[in-house]
C-alpha cells in the first residue's frame, strides 16, 4: 500500500519532518510534559532563570535517519530528484530550514486576515479527522503569521453530530480560510486526464492505513473521506452520516466504499448505503487498490496551466521551454520562491521513470534539476541560485526536452551500471514487421485478424499438399487464389491491403531450361532475360523456362524480415505484452527482444520491455516449459537482476500452466523480493493460428 500511494503521488521531493519540542505540546501532550519538566528540573539544578525552558522547547527534536534501503527503493521507484542516484529529502521544520526548493507559504503575498482552524481535541481520531479536512498550523507558523498581521480564529469543537456536519457535510461548514487553503495559495487543482464520471470515496476503518488512503485521496485532488467505525454506533449520528453520503449520488457522483484494514465493516457500510436507494448502480464496494486515480490532480500555479503546444524536434532536442514564472503581489519575498515546472508529454512518447534519466531527457544543469515523472518531466523552475535585483523572469531554467526512445532509455539505464544492451536478431525482425503496420498496435491487430494469420502462418507451413508452391529455397510463394482461398472473404481484400503495405511482393516462378533450378524472380529481373540464381545463365521467359501456364502467373513472396520474424516465433512475445497492457489508458512503449550483457560477459534475453505510464515492466513469453526445478535458478537469477537494474515494477510471464513449470505465483513473489509485484498469466497470450505441421517446417529449416 506503500508503494501504491507513493506511484500515485508521484513526489518530486520527499519532506522529512522535523518537529519541534513545543510542537508536541499538542502532538504528545504527555511526551511534552515529560520534556519540559526534565528541562525545568536541569536549569533549577544550576541555578538558571527557569525560563530559558521556554527558549530549549523551541528548538528542533534530532531527526531520525531513513533505512538506507528505503532511500535507494524511493529513487529507484519514483525518480524524485537527487544527486547523481543518491536519495534527498527536505527537513520540514518550524525554522524553514532545508525547505529548498519549496516555498513557505507565509511568505507570499497577500496573506488573508484571518485563518480559521478548529480547536485541539484530546480525541486522537477526531484531531485526524479535523487535520484532513482543515489543516493545521504549527506553534511558530501562528507566531508568523501574527507577526505579518494575520489573526489565526479558534473554532472550538461542537458536539459530535456538528462535529460530522463540519466533516462530511458537502462544502463543509463554509470556512473561506484555513491552513489546507494556506497551504495552497495561488494554486488550482489541474486534471490531466479527462474525467468520466465524478467519483466519491468514502473509506471505512480506524486503522493508520485507512487515514493514509483517505489523506492521499484528497491531497490528490479527489472527493474522499475518512469514515472510523465508532462513527457509526450511535444510530442519530449514522443516520445523519449515510444520508448525506447517498445524497452524492443525485448529484451525479459515483459511491465507492473500500477499506485497507477491515473489509466486512466496508462491505456493511457500501450495503446500508444501497438499501432502500433507487441509485444501487452507483453506490459499490471495492478494494483499496481499485479506488487509485490512474493520475491524480495537480495543485498548479493558477491562470498559468499551459495549453498543448506542438513541439518541433530538430537534431535530437526541441527548441527552448518557456518556463512559466508565477505572478507574486507586491511584498512577496521573491529571493525565496521555488516552483517546478512539469511538462506533460502526448502523441504517444513512452518512458520510463528512472532516476539515471532525468538529466538525459532535458538538459538542465544536472540531474538534482529535473526527474521523469509519471507522463514527462519536471524541473526546478528558477535556478539553483538566485540572485538579489535581477528579475526572476531573467534566471529561470529555459532547458530543451530531448526525448529519447525507449530502447535508448533502457541503454543508458543499463550502461549507467555497466551493462550494454542491444537489439537481439528477433527484436530486429519484431521491429521491421511492425513497420509495416505502422507501430505495434496495428501488428498486434493484423495478428488477431484470422484471415491475415491464415496467410501469414502459410507462409511457413512446410506440407507438399498445402496451399502454393514450396521451392528448393524453403520459402513459399502463393497465388492470388491460394490467398483469397486461405483468407475465406471471397474476394482479394487481403492481398491488397498486404501488397499495398509492401509485405508481399508478387514475382513470378520459373525454371532454368540449362540446370533446371527453379527460383522466383521479380518483374524488373525478367526483361527481357532473366539470370538464374544457380548456374548465372540467361533465358527469355519462354515455354522452355515457364512452370505452369502458358503465360507466367503472379506468386507472390513474403517480406524476408517478416517470414523470419514467424519462424522465431515474434508474435508470441509481442501478442503477450499486447494482452498484458492492452486496458490501460495510458501510453504503453514496447520493445521487443534485447540482449543484455553485463560486465562478465554473460547474456540475457528478455523478450520485451514495456513502459506503461512511466512504470517499466520485462516480460517473458514463451511455450515450453523454461522454468522447471533443473533451469529455474540460472535464469530467474538472471532475470531478477535486469529487473533490479531496470527499476521493473513487475516481471509478467506470459505462458501456459503447462509450461510454468513449478514457478507458482507465491514463489515467483520469493524469487523476485522486493517493493515489486510479480504478474503471471497464465495461458493469457493468444497466439497466431498456426499449423500442427509447422513445427516439422521449422526443424527442417533449422
Amino acid at each position: 500500500m506503500f508503494w501504491a500511494l507513493v506511484a500515485l503521488l508521484d513526489p518530486d521531493v520527499y519532506l522529512h519532518h522535523q518537529p519541534h519540542w513545543d510542537d508536541l505540546e499538542e502532538l504528545a501532550p504527555e511526551t511534552y510534559r515529560r520534556q519540559r519538566a526534565a528541562i525545568e528540573k536541569g536549569l533549577t539544578r544550576i541555578d538558571a532563570d527557569i525560563s530559558l525552558a521556554d527558549e530549549h522547547l523551541k528548538l528542533p527534536i534530532d531527526p531520525q535517519g531513513l533505512p538506507e534501503q528505503l532511500q535507494r527503493e524511493l529513487v529507484a521507484r519514483t525518480a524524485p530528484l537527487h544527486l547523481d542516484g543518491d536519495f534527498m529529502y527536505t527537513l520540514l521544520s518550524s525554522e524553514r530550514a532545508g525547505i529548498h526548493p519549496l516555498t513557505d507559504a507565509s511568505l507570499l503575498r497577500p496573506l488573508p486576515e484571518s485563518v480559521i482552524e478548529p480547536a485541539d481535541s484530546i480525541d486522537p481520531l477526531e484531531r485526524l479527522l479535523l487535520a484532513t479536512e482543515f489543516g493545521t498550523l504549527s506553534p511558530q507558523l501562528r507566531r508568523d503569521l501574527a507577526e505579518a498581521g494575520t489573526e489565526v480564529e479558534t473554532r472550538e469543537l461542537p458536539h459530535r453530530l456538528e462535529l460530522l456536519r463540519w466533516i462530511f457535510g458537502i462544502g463543509g461548514p463554509g470556512w473561506t480560510s484555513t491552513p489546507r487553503r494556506l497551504g495552497t495559495q495561488g494554486l488550482g487543482w489541474f486534471q490531466s486526464v479527462p474525467m468520466i464520471q465524478q467519483k466519491a470515496t468514502v473509506v471505512v476503518g480506524e486503522g493508520p492505513w485507512d487515514f493514509a488512503i483517505a489523506y492521499s485521496l484528497r491531497c490528490s485532488g479527489s472527493l474522499a473521506w475518512w469514515l472510523p467505525e465508532s462513527y457509526l454506533n450511535d444510530e442519530g449520528e449514522r443516520r445523519w452520516v449515510m444520508q448525506t453520503l447517498r445524497s452524492l449520488t443525485h448529484k451525479g457522483f459515483r459511491l465507492v466504499v473500500t477499506s485497507a484494514s477491515d473489509d466486512t465493516a466496508s462491505e456493511r457500510v457500501a450495503s446500508g448505503l444501497s438499501s432502500s436507494h433507487n441509485r444501487e448502480s452507483q453506490i459499490q464496494h471495492s478494494v483499496w487498490r481499485n479506488v487509485l486515480p490512474l493520475r491524480p490532480s495537480r495543485l498548479l500555479m493558477r491562470d498559468l496551466v499551459g495549453v498543448p503546444q506542438p513541439l518541433h524536434l530538430q537534431d535530437g532536442h526541441t527548441s527552448r521551454l518557456n518556463t512559466p514564472v508565477p505572478a507574486f503581489e507586491e511584498g512577496t519575498e521573491e529571493l525565496e520562491v521555488r516552483w517546478m515546472t512539469e511538462v506533460s508529454v502526448e502523441d504517444g512518447w513512452p518512458h520510463a521513470r528512472h532516476s539515471v534519466l532525468g538529466g538525459k531527457m532535458i538538459d538542465t544543469l544536472g540531474s538534482a534539476m529535473a526527474r521523469t515523472t509519471a507522463d514527462g518531466v519536471a524541473y526546478l523552475g528558477p535556478g539553483m541560485f538566485v540572485r538579489g535585483g535581477v528579475p526572476l523572469a531573467l534566471q529561470t531554467t529555459k532547458p530543451r526536452l530531448e526525448p529519447l526512445s525507449l530502447l535508448e532509455q533502457v541503454t543508458a539505464i543499463v550502461a549507467d551500471c555497466g551493462w550494454k544492451c542491444q537489439l537481439s536478431e528477433k527484436g530486429q525482425f519484431t521491429i521491421a514487421t511492425a513497420a509495416f503496420f505502422s507501430g505495434f498496435d496495428g501488428l498486434c491487430a493484423a495478428l488477431r485478424r484470422q484471415e491475415v494469420a491464415r496467410v501469414l502462418t502459410a507462409y511457413l507451413d512446410g506440407d507438399s499438399k498445402a496451399a502454393g508452391l514450396r521451392l528448393s529455397d524453403r520459402r513459399r510463394y502463393l497465388s492470388s487464389a491460394d490467398i483469397d482461398e486461405l483468407a475465406g472473404l471471397g474476394s482479394n481484400a487481403v492481398l491488397t491491403e498486404l501488397t499495398d503495405l509492401r509485405m508481399l511482393v508478387a514475382g513470378v516462378v520459373l525454371k532454368c531450361s540449362r540446370c533446371r533450378y527453379t527460383s522466383w524472380y521479380r518483374p524488373r529481373d525478367i526483361d527481357p532475360l532473366f539470370s538464374c540464381t544457380r548456374c548465372g545463365a540467361e533465358h527469355p521467359v519462354d515455354s522452355t523456362t515457364r512452370l505452369e501456364h502458358h503465360e507466367p502467373s503472379w506468386r507472390y513472396r513474403l517480406d524476408e524480415t517478416v517470414f523470419q520474424f514467424l519462424r522465431h516465433r515474434g508474435d508470441l512475445p509481442v501478442l503477450a505484452a499486447d494482452a498484458a497492457f492492452v486496458s490501460s489508458s495510458l501510453t504503453v512503449g514496447v520493445v521487443p527482444e534485447l540482449e543484455l550483457i553485463n560486465p562478465d560477459g554473460e547474456k540475457l534475453e528478455i523478450d520485451f520491455v514495456v513502459a506503461d505510464g512511466g512504470d517499466v515492466w520485462i516480460g517473458e513469453a514463451f511455450t515450453g516449459s523454461k522454468y522447471g526445478l533443473k533451469e529455474e535458478s540460472e535464469r530467474l537469477r538472471k532475470l531478477r537482476e535486469a529487473a533490479v537494474m531496470l527499476n521493473a515494477r513487475g516481471v509478467v510471464l506470459a505462458t501456459s500452466a503447462r509450461a510454468l513449470g513449478t514457478l507458482t505465483r507465491e514463489r515467483a513473489t520469493t524469487v523476485f523480493p522486493g517493493p515489486w509485484p510479480v504478474w503471471i498469466e497464465k495461458a493469457s497470450c493468444e497466439l497466431l493460428l498456426r499449423p500442427e505441421k509447422l513445427v516439422d517446417a521449422l526443424v527442417e529449416d533449422t
